[in-house]
């Protein structure tokens, strides 16, 4: 990534947990990441840090460093 004046920002990312796994990411927000993973469009429970974040809100969650994420598919069936 450059600047107009052409300098390189160095490139961030920060450590979570994503389903139990060490992962490295860029800043984003609940969302972002969702759709990073290809999962935006599908049913999906997500937690940060033990608490649920509800569909409405993945938008406006920016994960933090060191952040534990889950996100549990609902699966259908019977």
């Amino acid at each position: 990534m450059t600047t107009a004046g052409g300098l390189a920002h160095p490139h961030y990312t920060m450590n979570v947990r994503l389903n139990g796994e060490k992962r490295e990411i860029e800043p984003c927000t609940l969302a972002e990441l969702l759709e990073q993973l290809g999962l935006h469009e599908r049913r999906v429970a997500t937690l940060i840090n033990d608490e649920i974040v509800k569909q409405d809100a993945r938008s406006l969650t920016q994960i933090k460093e060191n952040d534990t994420i889950d996100v549990i598919a609902m699966v259908g069936g019977g």
